[in-house]
């Protein structure tokens, strides 16, 4: 299947309210995307994927007879019965609860390429544009990704993840044992000299956490801080995850606090964090200020936190998203004496953030996703 700039975007709308259903087909924009079908289940949606092959799919977590979770899976196992096509992409939709917070995590990490809150604002107007504007983003960048499949030349378009395990990525001097349990230890506060890493991260981020920050947090005993591009209440259970699977401990900032070694530090959906100096003591804190970048939470406030209380003793980090966020402060940061990572067009979801700010000159290293980890090991022994 060929992808132009010209041709339609082909959409799926898998959803169990036709309510849901109906809003999309009147607020998007037709003379872009092409809606192929609809279905109310993942039963019914996986005959259509048969006989019509969409581009994206937009599909619900809570339907009857087969959830998101399981359509998922099987579309994942349908695009790799066709690999030399554009993998059809999908975008899971979800109203905001605990387990759909769960479900949709889950996702993200079996392959979603990405989610949409079905957010309720005070006024149907205004719900209405954020769901088209969010769509509208998303299938957006999609669309630039399969144009470029077809032309085998992409600034943004995923290919294959790296190979690197988390073994792989921890070949290095250290003496590395595998922790099955977290160990107690008392908590040390974390001095300024000893230097923090600071993470900016998007579209892709839950999966790319899940499989670089544990490497990570076995190569450095440093606080982390961590900004993903999430609405309120999906990074608590994503922070819930994330410490399960790493030594550090794993919180989400939701008010200020000292800053720990050994601590993973996640801005909460929907405030933006910073870090700073108050009595000679290390705090990490929330900011409630209107987004930056499109973004709340947003990297470049973090950064510019981390340039002004760190300065030569930060490390900055922007992984897989799309957008800039996270160039600007990381100019600020390198301006300051940081030094700065980027993850590679190869292993990213959407090589948009990482491109900005490679593009603008800011860059010490570029690297795999499974590449940070050691790239951070050789920057702190070069101190």
């Amino acid at each position: 299947m060929a992808v132009n700039n010209k041709s339609k975007t082909k959409l799926l709308i898998v959803d169990d309210s036709r309510f849901f259903r109906t809003l999309i087909e009147d607020f998007i924009n037709k003379d872009k995307i092409e809606i192929i079908g609809e279905a109310y289940n993942g039963i019914q949606a996986l005959k259509i994927i048969k006989r019509i092959r969409p581009d994206v799919i937009t599909l619900d977590i809570d339907m009857p007879g087969m959830n998101g979770l399981q359509t998922l899976i099987e579309i994942t196992k349908f695009n790799k019965q066709s690999s030399e096509l554009p993998p059809i992409e999908v975008i899971m939709v979800s109203a905001y609860t605990k387990h759909n917070a769960e479900m949709t995590l889950q996702a993200l990490n079996l392959g979603a390429v990405d989610f949409i809150e079905k957010a309720h604002f005070d006024s149907e107007q205004t719900t209405i544009n954020y769901l088209k504007s969010q769509l509208e983003m998303k299938i957006g960048v999609i669309r630039m990704r399969q144009t470029c499949f077809a032309g085998n030349k992409s600034p943004v378009y995923r290919t294959k993840p790296s190979a690197l395990t988390r073994q792989e990525a921890l070949k290095t001097p250290l003496n590395y044992q595998c922790k099955a349990v977290k160990q107690m230890v008392k908590q040390r506060k974390a001095p300024i000299a000893a230097g923090a890493i600071f993470i900016g991260i998007s579209t892709g981020g839950p999966k790319a956490l899940n499989d670089m920050l544990p490497a990570l947090c076995d190569m450095t005993n440093l606080p982390i801080f961590i900004v993903q591009h999430m609405p309120p209440g999906f990074t608590t259970i994503m922070a819930d995850r994330l410490d399960t699977l790493c030594s550090h401990k794993v919180v989400e900032v939701t008010s200020q606090t000292p800053v720990y070694m050994k601590h993973v530090y996640l801005a909460q959906g929907g405030i933006h964090m910073g870090v700073r100096v108050a009595n000679n003591d290390l705090l990490v804190y929330t900011i409630d200020m209107p987004p930056e970048n499109g973004c709340k939470p947003c990297a470049d406030i973090l950064f510019r936190t981390a340039a002004k209380t760190y300065k030569s003793q930060a490390i900055g980090v922007v992984l897989t998203g799309m957008g800039c966020d996270g160039t600007k402060g990381g100019k600020i940061m390198k301006d300051n004496g940081a030094r700065i990572i980027a993850q590679d067009q190869h292993s990213s979801t959407i090589w948009g953030m990482p491109a900005s700010i490679i593009n603008a000159g800011h860059v010490d290293v570029i690297t795999s996703l499974m590449g940070v980890p050691g790239v951070v090991h050789s920057m702190l022994n070069k101190r």
